[in-house]
């Protein structure tokens, strides 16, 4: 967090970012979504959330979409893709081991 309690996710916010930024703070820290800062003028806590959608907000509309999803959405995905990518690992894995037994195989046959 910066001096006033803002989280990367609160200063793209206010500045203005791309989805794919929001998308990558989402997935790594879902809760910054709630997590409050003073991050206007007048000292006002305010949610991630809240300051997307606030006037003086720099988001575009697609950037907008992204805020709006619920904290529990950017929960799901991350645990989502941290389970593919442990399927897909083990994937890895196992087409190496497939391409082992076949080339042992190859070398059985050939050498009969």
């Amino acid at each position: 967090t910066d001096k006033n309690g803002d989280l990367p996710l609160h200063n793209c916010c206010k500045s203005g970012t791309t989805t794919t930024v929001l998308e990558a703070l989402l997935l790594e820290f879902p809760y910054a979504l709630d997590a409050k800062s003073r991050s206007t003028s007048n000292g006002m806590l305010l949610t991630a959330r809240e300051l997307a959608l606030c006037r003086s907000s720099k988001l575009k509309a697609a950037e907008m979409v992204v805020m709006r999803q619920s904290t529990s959405h950017w929960i799901d995905l991350k645990e989502y893709m941290y389970e593919k990518g442990k399927d897909e690992s083990k994937m890895g894995r196992l087409e190496k081991s497939l391409s082992r037994v076949t080339d042992e195989l190859l070398v059985a046959r050939t050498s009969e």
